[in-house]
């Protein structure tokens, strides 16, 4: 207890012996100090439970409750655990004053007492407790401040991955817009004049039959001749057939880029605020696969085992990082002559379950507890930040998911994503 400079401090006198207590008050209180008594353990415990005392003078001698066991459950109480408890005995032997410190005690004074040396005492442990009572309040503060401190690091840390995680997309969202922007317009106007070409070379070829039906009606033998010597030249009957099929794979050509273009729009969600909707995963990891499918197709081959999941209420693009980040490793893991990259997913109660795994060179038990370290890596410099994984693992856990991890080196390495089908009425950020 901190004691305020004009406050008396409290000493409470438990003895059975009414003399004795009467000692303690006329010695005490003319040197300033406030005194309670108690008659017995009883009567102490239910006066430290309503004011706690700065210093209790025990008896260990007394009917019912003796000394020892009034100090041990002095102790228990919320209160008493810092009290200066001073034992008052008429035995020294050691095993009685061994057994009272053991209960608890501070300190003791042998029967009959010395009693300027009783106040001398008291206000010496008045001091040390004071001390003590200080440190504890640091100590507690210091504990505080230490777990503000930690919760504050925890968020700023959960901050800078999320600020990574936003430019990251950022970036890839300026990269889809300039995509969109520098090749959708000359796509329309190329498949579009792709439609008016397929025309004219219809009406050419109409033409072209009717000359060569013709041929048969002209009467100049040399004209005809050099009809049919230009025809086989040309190569006319071989461009009646090729020049469709060139067209054609050209439309499928263009029609692929759009593909593209709109899988990587769809990938970054350009046209919308990032916000909770109902999306489809499947979607999510299709329109990923096409973004990256320079970074895997010759490094792996993907086998996707869609199970029947319903739409998950989630910000899609952003499980799309997680989706890119964890396959390109995969990819990048791969032994030389390739491997295999299977994305399975179906539901579990109330959960979708994404699992992607590889049978490329795994991860050691060392790494292992430290993939989602930020900045941890196992690739050569300049190679990789060491974000990847730790900005995943923040995507994750803010969508209220889980992502766990199983690997051994030389076998291959599974990410197990686990993601509510419907979040809490509040997402925080």
């Amino acid at each position: 207890m901190t004691l305020h400079a004009d406050a008396a401090p409290l000493v409470l006198i438990v003895d059975d012996d009414m003399m004795t207590r009467l000692l303690v008050v006329e010695t005490l209180e003319p040197e300033g100090f406030a005194v309670e008594e108690a008659a017995s353990g009883a009567e102490a415990i239910a006066a430290c439970q309503r004011r706690r005392p700065d210093v209790i003078l025990l008896d260990l001698t007394m009917p019912g409750m003796d000394g020892f066991e009034c100090c041990r459950r002095l102790r228990a109480l919320p209160n008493g655990t810092r009290v200066p408890v001073v034992v008052l005995t008429g035995n020294d032997d050691d095993a009685s004053i061994l057994q009272a410190f053991e209960a608890g005690a501070t300190d003791f004074t042998v029967k009959p007492m010395q009693w300027r040396l009783l106040v001398h005492r008291l206000r010496y442990l008045l001091r040390t407790s004071g001390v003590i009572d200080a440190l504890a309040c640091s100590e507690a503060s210091l504990s505080q401040a230490n777990a503000a401190l930690t919760e504050m690091n925890e968020k700023f840390a959960l901050a800078h991955v999320q600020l990574l995680q936003s430019e990251k997309m950022a970036s890839i969202g300026q990269l889809a817009a300039g995509v969109a922007h520098e090749i959708n317009n000359p796509i329309g106007y190329i498949i579009s004049n792709f439609g008016t070409l397929e025309t004219y070379l219809e009406k050419l070829f109409t033409m072209l039959g009717v000359y060569e039906g013709a041929e048969q009606l002209i009467g100049s033998l040399d004209a005809l001749t050099r009809l049919k010597a230009t025809r086989i030249e040309l190569e006319m009957d071989l461009l009646r057939e090729d020049i469709p099929a060139i067209v054609a794979e050209s439309r499928e050509g263009l029609s692929r880029i759009k593909d593209i273009v709109l899988s990587l729009k769809d990938f970054a969600r350009l046209d919308s605020i990032p916000a909770w909707h109902f999306d489809n995963i499947h979607k999510g990891i299709d329109s990923t696969l096409k973004v990256i499918n320079n970074e895997i197709k010759f490094r792996a081959e993907v086998i996707k085992e869609y199970g029947n999941v319903r739409d998950i209420e989630c910000v899609l693009p952003q499980l799309n990082q997680v989706f890119m980040n964890i396959i390109i490793n995969a990819a990048h893991a791969m032994p030389e002559n390739g491997g295999k990259i299977k994305i399975r997913t179906y539901e579990d109660g109330d959960d979708a379950v994404v699992e992607i795994s590889d049978n490329g060179n795994g991860i050691s038990e060392s790494d292992l507890s430290r993939i989602f370290d930020p900045f941890f890596t196992t690739k050569p410099v300049g190679k990789g930040t060491g974000l990847g994984l730790s900005i995943a693992y923040g995507i994750i856990n803010s969508h209220r998911g889980k992502i766990i991890v199983d690997s051994a080196i030389g076998t291959g390495t599974t990410f197990r994503i686990t993601l509510p089908l419907r979040q809490p009425p509040i997402h925080s950020s």
